[in-house]
């Protein structure tokens, strides 16, 4: 059995179409509790001991980027060494996936119809060597997570139990639902819809990617 992993594919493509006939394509998305899951099963059988903090930030870290996970895991190991513990200071200092902090600022600043700080908030993710496609993708699943804690808010849910049906860890979820306060369903709902038919843009070729990101920004902050 031959197993080809892909990330973007356009399936237009002569070459892909013609893979296609002779494949099966399985997809992998899992929903946001079942990414917290794997995450956490993955730093359980890692071998080595996050504490709360540590474990809190790397779920929020690859909660949206498994793919990453078992490299970053291997070069935390290296890193510390005979040491099996890890803390919070160890993931910051040793891992290179980018935070989703400056994502959670630029849809902060885009709920709160910030245009000007939106677009400076896109231009540090993109000095820091961030990809559209990864920031649209945080940025439609944050404002899922927002839409589902409104949604669940009248069912007066305790917080570790609201924060595992978002798909968010307890450490983290009171900012979520901060910033859920802020916005109204439909402007959710919308944001979502308007994200979606954006990364459908990108995937038609030809546009300059961050232009079109840009746009969406500003299109969403009016």
């Amino acid at each position: 059995m031959l197993v080809v992993a892909a990330g973007k594919v356009d399936g237009r493509r002569k070459g892909w179409k013609e893979f296609a006939l002779k494949t099966t394509e399985m997809k992998f998305d899992p929903k946001e509790n079942e990414r917290v899951r794997i995450v956490n099963q993955k730093l359980a059988s890692s071998g080595i001991k996050f504490d709360a903090a540590a474990a809190a930030l790397m779920a929020e870290r690859f909660g949206d980027r498994i793919a990453f996970l078992d490299t970053e895991l291997e070069k935390l190991k290296t890193y510390l060494g005979r040491n099996e513990a890890a803390g919070a200071a160890d993931v910051e200092t040793c891992i290179s996936v980018p935070s989703a902090d400056n994502v959670f600022d630029l849809v902060e600043a885009v709920s709160d119809k910030r245009t000007a700080d939106s677009l400076v908030q896109l231009k540090s993710l993109r000095e820091n060597g961030e990809r559209v496609e990864p920031i649209l993708a945080m940025m439609a699943r944050q404002f899922r997570i927002l839409l589902l804690i409104k949604t669940l808010k009248p069912l007066n849910l305790p917080t570790y139990e609201l924060a595992g049906k978002c798909g968010v860890h307890p450490h983290y979820f009171p900012k979520y639902a901060e910033q859920a306060s802020k916005s109204d369903s439909e402007t959710l709902k919308r944001n979502i819809v308007s994200l979606s038919r954006a990364n459908l843009r990108l995937h038609g070729g030809g546009a300059d990617e961050w232009h079109i990101l840009e746009l969406e920004i500003i299109s969403l902050t009016r």
